[in-house]
């Protein structure tokens, strides 16, 4: 596990046990933290950037911390720990982006590493798509369908666990930060590609010289 994940493990951790602890004495640490559209646009802009780390339960935590631990530490051993935190703080700004557009004036509290965790899944599919895994051992499959399948399950339980169009337009915001990391990881694709041409070429055309 590179120093990345540990990081985002440990602080979304922290920040959990702080808020159980800091609520015993009468702070609400969740009010603060989470992305509440009505107090954004109160003057709480912080919490775009902070909602994130967050969970919004011990049981959110651990989900989204093993999606983070299982797809994040090779992501990080392929990039580096910098763009890896880089990519994360993307999705998560540009999830929260669309709740606040999303939400409206509601009070209703955005917030847990679910939008990271959808970036995480749009990388893998971007860079490693097409490689085949067992379903529960049995049916192959590309991750490519992997994900998606993930990504239903997602709004399955969404509905299971007592469905509201708060959550559902959560959900959406989620992807929608996991679509805008895949949209990040193109352009910046497209731009090393250029780079590399020029570079190419310019190699060439020192080679030529006298």
């Amino acid at each position: 596990m590179g120093p990345g994940v540990r990081m985002l493990l440990i602080l979304s951790l922290a920040l959990y046990v702080s808020s159980l602890v800091l609520g015993v004495i009468g702070i609400n640490l969740h009010l603060s933290l989470s992305l509440t559209p009505a107090l954004f646009r109160q003057g709480s802009y912080w919490q775009i950037g902070t909602y994130w780390l967050l969970p919004g339960s011990l049981m959110d935590w651990f989900f989204n911390a093993l999606l983070v631990w299982a797809l994040g530490r090779r992501l990080e051993a392929g990039w580096s720990t910098g763009q890896l935190l880089a990519y994360a703080l993307i999705v998560a700004l540009c999830a929260g982006l669309m709740a606040l557009l999303l939400l409206g004036k509601s009070p209703w509290a955005f917030t847990g590493m679910t939008p990271v965790g959808y970036g995480l899944m749009m990388a893998w599919v971007r860079m490693y798509g097409d490689e085949e895994v067992l379903l529960m051992g049995c049916w192959p499959m590309t991750l490519r369908k992997l994900f998606l399948i993930m990504i239903g399950l997602g709004f399955l339980l969404v509905l299971l666990s007592g469905f509201s169009i708060a959550t559902l337009l959560m959900q959406v915001a989620s992807i929608f930060g996991g679509a805008a990391g895949w949209v990040y990881l193109s352009i910046r694709w497209r731009r090393n590609l250029k780079v590399a041409a020029q570079s190419l070429h310019s190699s060439r055309i020192r080679r030529l010289e006298p």
